[in-house]
C-alpha cells in the first residue's frame, strides 16, 4: 500500500489529477476507509471537481473517518468555496478539535477565511493561535500583520511584518506592506529600505516606486526621490501620480519650468485633477505673476467647485495684488458662504459657564507649531500667559516636530495632536475640552484648518496673524493694531477688528551675530537689497526697483531667498524684466543659497537699505533687517497685507521710512543711500531699540492679549445673560 500512496504522490506532483484518483480508488478497492488515500481524494476533489461535486465526495469521506483531522479541512475549504462562510469556520473549527496540537494550518486557513468575509479582529486571533502552534509561519505573520493593520493598530501590524520578513527575507509583500505601515506611522525614514527592498525583489510595481519617491520627499532627499520617479517614468510614462509628485518635488527646489512641463502635461489632458491646476497656480505665484496664478485657481474651480484648496489658494493669490477692497472682500465672502456656511447647520448649543470672571479656556488650533513665522510671532505671547488667568490648549494640525514644538508643549497646559483627524472630529475635541475662545492662527495659509471654526466649536472665535478677512460669518474677531487697520480703511472684514498697541512680536535673534558698518562706508556706492520670497517680488516691484537704480547710478541690488535663485527661469524673469527697464544687470547680484540662520543674517552686512516689496509686504525679512540695523523702506497700499511692515516701523517711531506713493519710495531709498551718518547710526543702535521695544516684549504682549480675551469674553457673557 505503501509503495501505491507514492504512486499516487508523483502523479499529484506531475498534476495528472484524473491518474491519481484512479489509484486512489484502487487503493479503497482493496483497503475501504483507508485514510491517507480518503485524504488525496479530498485533495483532488477540490482541485478538479466543481464546488458542489468536491463537498459531496468530502462529506462521504467525512462519513468514512469522522476522526480525521484533514477530512473536515477540507470539508471546510469546500464550504468556503462554496461562500457558506459560517459552515466552512464550523468545519475548520472541528477540525482543530480533533487534533489541536497539529492544527497551526487550520487555525490559519480560517484566519483567512474571516479576514476575507470582514471580520479582522477574530481572524487576528486564528493567527495568533496557529503563530503560538508554529511560530516559525511566514504568512501566518503576514497575514495577522494584514488583519492588525485593517484594524488600525499599526504597531502591532509592523511587528507582525517584520516576524514575516525574518523567516523570509525574500518576502516582498511583506516588505510593501511594513513600508507602508510605517509610512502611516510617520516613520518613513525607517520605511525607504523596506520599499527599496520590495522593489529588488521583484515588486516592480507603479505604485511602489510613487510610494518610495513619496516617502523620500517627506525626508526632504528630493533628488533621490526625483531618480526614483524617472525610473518608474521609464516603465509607466503616463502615471499621471508620477508627474504630478515629481512636479512637485521640482518645484519645491525652484526648478519651475521643468515643474511647469510636469504639470502641462496633465493640464492639457480633459481630465485634468484640479490639484495639478492649483499647482499650476503654485509655479506662476513663485514666479511672481499671480494674473496667471489666479487664472489657474479660476479653472481648478471650474473643474471642481467644491475645491476648497483652490478657492483657499486664489484668496491667498489675491494678496500678491493690488485689487479694488470691494472686490477682496466679495472673493472671501464667496469662499466663506461656500465652503464655511453649510456647516453652520451643525453648531451645537455652547455649556460654557458665563462667568466673567473666571479662569479661560482658550484654544490655539495651528499648523505651525514648529519652526515657522507664526510660531516665533506666537511664543512670545504663549511663553508669558499668566496660566492663573487663562488655561492653555494647543491643537496641532501638523505631524512636523521640533525644537519649537517642544517649547510650544512646554508651555501648554493641554496639547492636542489632531493632524490625523477630520474638522468634524476637531471642532468636537474643541466643544469636549469647554474651550472658551478658539483662536485660528493663519487660517489661509499652508495646512491650517480654517474650517473647523464654521462648525463653531467655541463661543468665541479669533482670528489671529492672518492677512485679511476670514470670510466667516462665525469668525468674531480679527487681532490687528490702528497701522495694520486703520478705522478709515476702505478694506472689508466679516470680522470685529481688535486693535492693540502694537501688533507685531517676536522672539529676539539672539545668536545673531553683531551688525557691521554699512557697506557703502567701504564701496562708497549704495547697496539695496531683498531677502524677501519671489512670489512677493512682482513685475511691478522689479519696475520701481529699477526707477531706484536709475536714478543713483552707481547704486547695486542684492537679492536673496533660500536657494530659489538657482533657478534658471527666476534668474532669466527677474534679470528679463530689469533689463526691460533699463538696468545693467551686472548692478544685480541674485544669490543662491541655504544658509544656517547665522550665516543667513550675516549677509545683511552686504547691503545698506533693504526694499521692501508690495503689495504682499515682509514681515519676518522686515525684522530680520531691523535687528541687524539694516532700515526698510516700505510702501504700504489698501490692504493689511500691505502693512506689516509700517505696523513695526510704527512701533518703532520710524515713520519717516513709511512711503505714500512709489515717488515717495524711491525718494526715501535714495534719501537714505545719501546720508552715511544715519545708516551708520542705524548699524550701531537700531538692535537695541528693536529689543527694547513692543516687538520683542512677550510679557507686555500676553497681557494685553489677555485684557483682550477677557473683554470679548466679557462681552459674550453679557449677551448670554441679556
Amino acid at each position: 500500500m505503501e509503495q501505491a500512496l507514492v504512486q499516487v504522490d508523483g502523479l499529484l506532483a506531475a498534476g495528472r489529477w484524473s491518474d491519481a484518483r484512479q489509484h486512489c480508488s484502487a487503493i479503497l478497492s482493496l483497503w475501504p476507509d483507508q485514510p491517507d488515500a480518503l485524504l488525496r481524494l479530498c485533495r483532488i476533489a477540490g482541485k478538479t471537481d466543481g464546488p458542489a461535486a468536491a463537498l459531496d465526495r468530502i462529506r462521504r469521506m467525512v462519513a468514512a473517518q469522522p476522526g480525521l483531522m484533514d477530512v473536515y479541512a477540507h470539508l471546510g475549504a469546500a464550504l468556503k468555496g462554496l461562500e457558506r462562510t459560517e459552515d466552512a469556520a464550523a468545519g475548520y473549527a472541528r477540525a482543530i478539535a480533533i487534533a489541536p496540537v497539529d492544527s497551526a494550518e487550520i487555525h490559519y486557513n480560517l484566519g483567512n477565511l474571516l479576514r476575507t468575509t470582514g471580520r479582522p479582529a477574530e481572524a487576528a486571533a486564528r493567527y495568533r493561535q496557529a503563530i503560538a502552534l508554529r511560530p516559525d509561519f511566514p504568512e501566518a505573520w503576514f497575514n495577522q500583520g494584514v488583519a492588525l493593520r485593517s484594524l488600525d493598530r499599526l504597531e502591532d501590524a509592523a511587528v507582525a511584518y517584520r516576524n514575516a520578513i525574518a523567516l523570509r527575507p525574500d518576502h516582498s509583500k511583506a516588505r510593501i506592506n511594513l513600508a507602508n505601515t510605517l509610512v502611516k506611522l510617520d516613520r518613513h525614514a525607517d520605511a525607504v529600505p523596506h520599499y527599496e527592498a520590495a522593489l529588488a525583489l521583484g515588486m516592480d510595481e507603479a505604485a511602489h516606486h510613487g510610494a518610495l519617491a513619496g516617502a523620500l520627499e517627506t525626508l526632504g532627499r528630493r533628488r533621490e526621490a526625483e531618480a526614483a520617479l524617472r525610473r518608474g517614468l521609464l516603465r509607466w510614462p503616463e502615471t499621471t501620480e508620477f508627474h504630478g509628485l515629481l512636479g512637485r518635488i521640482l518645484s519645491s527646489q525652484g526648478r519651475m519650468i521643468e515643474a511647469e512641463a510636469c504639470y502641462l502635461r496633465l493640464a492639457n489632458q480633459p481630465s485634468c485633477p484640479p490639484d495639478i491646476l492649483i499647482s499650476l497656480c503654485g509655479v506662476d505665484s513663485a514666479r511672481g505673476d499671480p494674473d496667471r496664478s489666479r487664472a489657474w485657481c479660476e479653472r481648478a474651480l471650474e473643474v471642481d467647485p467644491d475645491s476648497e484648496v483652490a478657492m483657499r489658494n486664489l484668496l491667498l493669490n489675491l494678496a500678491y495684488q493690488s485689487h479694488d477692497p470691494a472686490m477682496v472682500f466679495a472673493e472671501h465672502r464667496r469662499h466663506g458662504d461656500r465652503f464655511a456656511r453649510p456647516h453652520h447647520a451643525e453648531a451645537k448649543p455652547h455649556g460654557n459657564l458665563p462667568d466673567p470672571n473666571r479662569r479661560l479656556r482658550i484654544g490655539y488650533l495651528s499648523y505651525d507649531f514648529r519652526n515657522h513665522a507664526v510660531a516665533r510671532n506666537l511664543l512670545p505671547v504663549l511663553s508669558a500667559h499668566d496660566h492663573r488667568a487663562v488655561e492653555v490648549f494647543c491643537y496641532a494640525c501638523s505631524t512636523i516636530s521640533d525644537s519649537i514644538t517642544a517649547s510650544f508643549q512646554h508651555h501648554a497646559d493641554h496639547w492636542r495632536p489632531v493632524a490625523d483627524i477630520s474638522d468634524d472630529a476637531i471642532a468636537d475635541r474643541i466643544r469636549a475640552d469647554g474651550i472658551d475662545i478658539l483662536v485660528s492662527l493663519a487660517g489661509r495659509f499652508d495646512g491650517n484648518r480654517p474650517l473647523v471654526c464654521a462648525r463653531r466649536p467655541a463661543p468665541v472665535q479669533i482670528s489671529f496673524h492672518d492677512v485679511a478677512t476670514s470670510g466667516m460669518e462665525v469668525m468674531d474677531y480679527l487681532v490687528a493694531d490702528a497701522a495694520l487697520c486703520p478705522r478709515d480703511s476702505a478694506e472689508r472684514f466679516t470680522e470685529r477688528i481688535l486693535r492693540l498697541p502694537s501688533f507685531y512680536i517676536t522672539t529676539p535673534l539672539r545668536h545673531a551675530p553683531d551688525p557691521m558698518p554699512p557697506p557703502m562706508a567701504v564701496t562708497g556706492a549704495p547697496t539695496f537689497g531683498s531677502f524677501n520670497n519671489p512670489a512677493k517680488v512682482t513685475g511691478e516691484v522689479l519696475d520701481l526697483w529699477a526707477r531706484l537704480l536709475d536714478r543713483l547710478p552707481t547704486a547695486r541690488l542684492v537679492l536673496k531667498y533660500l536657494d530659489r535663485y538657482e533657478s534658471p527661469d527666476l534668474r532669466d524673469r527677474t534679470l528679463s524684466r530689469l533689463a526691460a527697464a533699463g538696468v545693467d544687470t551686472r548692478r544685480v547680484q541674485l544669490m543662491a543659497s541655504v544658509d544656517r540662520m547665522v550665516s543667513h543674517l550675516a549677509l545683511y552686512d552686504r547691503i545698506d537699505v533693504a526694499l521692501d516689496p508690495f503689495p504682499f509686504c515682509g514681515s519676518t525679512t522686515t525684522f530680520e533687517a531691523l535687528w541687524m540695523g539694516v532700515p526698510v523702506v516700505t510702501l504700504p497700499r489698501g490692504t493689511m497685507v500691505s502693512r506689516w511692515s509700517a505696523a513695526m516701523l510704527k512701533t518703532l517711531e520710524m515713520t519717516d521710512l513709511i512711503a505714500g506713493d512709489k515717488d515717495e519710495y524711491v525718494a526715501i531709498a535714495a534719501r537714505l543711500a545719501a546720508d552715511l551718518p544715519r545708516l551708520s547710526a542705524m548699524r550701531s543702535g537700531l538692535r537695541a531699540q528693536v529689543r527694547a521695544s513692543p516687538l520683542c516684549d512677550g510679557p507686555l504682549k500676553a497681557r494685553q492679549m489677555e485684557r483682550l480675551y477677557r473683554a470679548v469674553w466679557r462681552r459674550w457673557c453679557a449677551a448670554r445673560g441679556s
